[in-house]
């Protein structure tokens, strides 16, 4: 009760630390974890919901696609379809993908803040958002806009179509650039020759080789949840 007045006053974090504090409560009871899963989605509150649901599937023992469907869209779900949706097939891009992005990026945390100044759902830097606005004429951009969730989906999404485009389609070169810069992933497809396999390996930064890597499953597990609806 305390959680949810805190977060429908706004107070996030302290509705957030009521919330892991409950998870925490409950970790080891596995009805009580599932029954947090639904009612923080309910509320809104997808990070601890997405949290809860991988809890419930880590203590059945199994993976995400050996879950019941239902908890394992829990784990892996699509809010903000009504955003990314629209925004991906504007850009030509598979909605899945961007939403296998925005999962690892923000776990759905549109107040997402991280220790390289990157904001929002779509974790973008102000410097990148400075850029992207002036690519798509968004009139009177402020660093605080990519807290909303319609500016960062429009943003990221934009930006990984961007570097899609860039790359020819190479989706290991585009999550390059989306971590860790256009430049540095232009130079490790230059050093693997243009070869996927080894493209990962040529990635110099242990960072953005795991950041590929976990896209890159994130968008197997997505594809095969959603892929066939």
């Amino acid at each position: 009760m305390r959680g949810e007045e805190l977060w429908r006053l706004g107070w996030l974090e302290s509705a957030k630390a009521e919330f892991n504090a409950l998870l925490e409560v409950y970790g080891g009871d596995p009805l009580a974890t599932y029954r947090l899963a639904v009612y923080f989605r309910e509320l809104g509150a997808y990070r601890p919901s997405l949290e809860a649901a991988a809890a419930v599937i880590n203590m059945a023992r199994t993976n995400t696609l050996g879950a019941p469907r239902f908890l394992a869209r829990l784990r892996y779900p699509i809010y903000y379809d009504d955003l990314v949706i629209p925004n991906a097939d504007l850009n030509g891009m598979d909605p899945l993908f961007a939403f296998a992005v925005l999962r690892l990026e923000s776990l759905f945390d549109g107040f997402a803040l991280s220790y390289a100044d990157a904001y929002g759902l779509m974790q973008i830097i102000p410097s990148t958002g400075a850029y992207i606005a002036d690519q798509l004429n968004w009139a009177n951009f402020t660093t605080e806009q990519l807290y909303y969730p319609h500016v960062s989906v429009t943003f990221g999404v934009f930006h990984l179509a961007e570097l899609l485009t860039i790359f020819s389609g190479d989706p290991y070169a585009a999550l390059a650039g989306y971590n860790a810069g256009s430049g540095r992933a232009a130079d490790w497809l230059d050093r693997s020759g243009g070869d996927p396999d080894l493209y990962v390996e040529t990635v110099a930064f242990e960072q953005t080789r795991l950041y590929i890597k976990i896209i890159s499953e994130n968008y197997r597990i997505y594809r095969a949840l959603y892929g066939g609806d």
